[in-house]
């Protein structure tokens, strides 16, 4: 069965009342209304993480991220937000959403996106990358007094093509425990909340005071798809992340997305692995440093042609 782990993602800031204040109904409301569901969740005083059947939501007091995958649209879910709480107290909105395998299943496209976002509350988009390969679309609009703290740091890491023994991993009869001895280097000193999904597939939400982790993981071989994120991390610890993750999981290719509200972060690409594209941008009023690079490793064997599924056509 196909399915696209491709994602998209937005992080609103909030200069209202707290957004804890909102009653989990709301919560479940925005949630359905991208198409996904609540699962299960995890809270403490200074955040609350909620795993869905497509992906994460992470609520503080004053922001809120929110990813999803699939064919959820999440579009949805940001209109539902800047309708019922007003746009007037967004100090600042962020959409991201990547390219996906076959996005042709997708229910809308970011420009039918973007067109609901410059309606909504009108900002500025950019692509990341080359559009006949990787790259990333992003949206962006502030308050004219908006300015980020400066510890808030974001680390996306989207990982491609899986060896056949960590996709057999994240697909059952393995088991939960299996996965987490997996990502024990990863995990340590957080606290957990993942699900894994029948036949194939898994979610995690780790908390550790006010920072967040979050791994999903799509094991399909027409579709392998990793995406990691945390705001864990100092100017140093991008480095330390993204050379666990590929020691990890070792997969074929790999994104790395950085957001910093001091400066340009420079990666080297891993061993064995070769940097193909890097762009830099910075996110005009908003003062974000935005960095985006793409790493392969070079297959030189000779491969197979796959027959076309029927499901993909019929």
């Amino acid at each position: 069965m196909f399915f696209e782990g491709s994602e998209k993602k937005v992080e609103i800031q909030w200069q209202k009342e707290s957004l804890f204040s909102l009653p989990e109904s709301f919560w479940r409301e925005m949630v359905q209304a991208s198409g996904a569901q609540i699962l299960s969740s995890l809270q403490n005083r200074k955040l609350h993480a909620y795993l869905l059947s497509e992906s994460s939501l992470f609520v503080w007091d004053d922001r809120l991220t929110m990813i999803t995958c699939g064919q959820t649209q999440l579009i949805n879910a940001i209109q539902f937000f800047v309708e019922t709480q007003g746009r007037d107290f967004i100090s600042s909105l962020i959409y991201e959403r990547k390219n996906e395998y076959f996005p042709y299943f997708q229910k809308t496209h970011f420009f039918e996106d973007l067109s609901v976002l410059q309606r909504l509350i009108p900002g500025r988009a950019l692509q990341f990358g080359q559009s006949d390969d990787h790259h990333l679309f992003l949206f962006h609009t502030q308050s004219p007094d908006f300015h980020p703290r400066m510890d808030d740091r974001t680390l996306e890491v989207l990982m491609y093509g899986l060896k056949p023994e960590v996709a057999c991993l994240f697909s059952q009869p393995s088991t939960k425990e299996d996965i987490r001895q997996k990502l024990k280097p990863i995990l340590e000193s957080f606290e957990l909340d993942d699900y894994f999904f029948d036949p194939s597939g898994y979610s995690l939400n780790a908390l550790r005071g006010h920072e967040y982790l979050t791994i999903h993981v799509t094991p399909q071989e027409e579709s392998p798809y990793i995406s990691f994120e945390c705001n864990a991390l100092n100017h140093e610890d991008n480095s330390y992340w993204v050379r666990l993750l590929i020691q990890v999981f070792e997969p074929q290719s790999y994104d790395v997305i950085i957001f910093d509200p001091e400066q340009e972060v420079f990666l080297n690409a891993e061993p064995g692995y070769t940097q193909k594209d890097s762009v830099f941008d910075e996110l005009k009023g908003a003062q974000y440093k935005v960095s985006y690079r793409h790493f392969f490793k070079a297959n030189h064997e000779v491969q197979k042609a796959k027959e076309v599924r029927r499901e993909f056509y019929e």
